[in-house]
């Protein structure tokens, strides 16, 4: 059984950065390579996909085919989850203690809800609540 090829991130992303810049040169500065080497990632991706995805112009603005169009767009949520992926997993996880002081009136009304939420983004973070009278004073 063969195996379908892969898409290459990066080299969707400088198809996305042509699109959003309407210029090789620009989408170039974006991603700090050189013209030419945007141009070889684009040559790349249109291998691949076995499809022309830009209709290069004389005067050097870039128009989409229907097909690049189709890959911009399905791009560009590929690596918006790519990007959230790769954030959630380098991501600090947050652990430790933290004491609230509040009024008693607040306890009962808003805290579940809060620290419900507080709970499901950071399961690592013991609570402690300390109910707090409104005549007392501040430590």
């Amino acid at each position: 059984m063969a195996t379908t090829p892969a898409l290459d991130l990066d080299l969707v992303r400088t198809l996305v950065l042509i699109a959003e810049e309407g210029s090789f040169t620009r989408a170039a500065e974006r991603v700090g390579r050189t013209q030419s080497a945007v141009s070889l990632q684009l040559q790349r991706l249109e291998a691949l996909v076995g499809h022309m995805l830009v209709a290069r112009s004389k005067g050097g603005g870039v128009d989409l085919t229907a097909h690049g169009q189709e890959l911009v767009e399905r791009g560009r949520a590929l690596l918006a989850l790519n990007d959230e992926i790769l954030r959630s997993l380098h991501a600090q996880p947050t652990h430790g203690a933290v004491r609230l002081g509040v009024d008693e009136g607040y306890t009962r009304r808003c805290l579940p809800e809060i620290l419900a939420r507080f709970a499901v983004t950071h399961p690592q973070t013991t609570v402690e609540v300390l109910p707090r009278h409104a005549n007392s004073s501040r430590d």
